[in-house]
């Protein structure tokens, strides 16, 4: 039995554990938009979170570009 205080680092090796079986996942896919999809559902799944998104900064000094996103609505993009 876990205390209340190990409660979060047991949540946290599990969802680590999860976001670990994705490596294998991505080795398998032949595109970028593969990859991001998998990113987002595995990410926000893992995470309990509402929205996600992946961005790759192109040039220092400039803004991100936005691969993909889940959850979020157009105002916020």
């Amino acid at each position: 039995m876990t205390s209340a205080i190990d409660a979060p680092a047991v949540e946290l090796v599990e969802q680590l554990r999860q976001l670990a079986q994705l490596g294998p996942r991505l080795g398998g896919m032949h595109t970028l938009d593969e990859v991001v999809r998998a990113v987002l559902e595995q990410g926000v799944s893992v995470t309990g979170a509402c929205a996600g998104g992946v961005a790759v900064l192109v040039d220092q000094g400039r803004p991100f570009e936005v691969l993909g996103t889940t959850g979020y609505t157009p105002r916020v993009l």
